[in-house]
């Protein structure tokens, strides 16, 4: 018994596999070379990818709540707060405590962090400037707003899976 043939994919997937399947094909390799990227950036830099762009927020917004981060990132509170962790370890970003609410922090860079945010080149944000720089200014519009379309639907599934699945009872 032979081996089963391996066939190259075809030039044009969505021809094969349909628009959507295309699609997230796409998503799935930028995602994978995102997350390479974050690595090798992690080695030369010292900060992975998601790191860089916390840096970068607090950077161009000092005196930021861990919270408006958070929102300005589509992530919950909870996501933030290890990066935070992260980042505050290796004195990148201090947190102060704000005067009128003691519940609350601000952040601001260190000089560590602003070496950091200040990087112009070997950066996950450099390439996607070049990137973007090269692309026709309404394909990266279309582009900005089919992937902000599709991250709403996929919140919207995500929120109906969550009301519809059924509670667990301790135990």
């Amino acid at each position: 018994m032979s081996a089963p043939r391996r066939h190259a994919p075809p030039d044009d997937l969505g021809a094969e596999f349909g628009p959507a399947l295309s699609f997230l094909r796409a998503l799935w390799e930028l995602n994978h070379t995102l997350e390479s990227a974050s690595r090798a950036m992690k080695r030369h830099l010292g900060v992975t990818g998601p790191e860089r762009l916390f840096i970068r927020i607090v950077g161009q917004i000092p005196g930021i709540t861990p919270a408006a981060v958070a929102e300005i990132l589509h992530l919950d509170r909870s996501s933030v707060t290890p990066l935070l962790k992260r980042v505050e370890r290796r004195r990148l970003v201090r947190r102060d405590r704000d005067a009128a609410d003691g519940r609350s922090f601000h952040l601001t860079l260190t000089p560590a962090g602003e070496r950091i945010d200040a990087l112009q080149t070997g950066t996950i944000e450099a390439a996607v400037g070049a990137a973007i720089a090269a692309t026709a200014a309404r394909d990266v519009d279309v582009t900005a707003r089919t992937l902000g379309h599709v991250a709403g639907r996929l919140r919207a599934s995500a929120a109906r899976t969550r009301r519809r699945a059924p509670r667990r009872r301790p135990r």
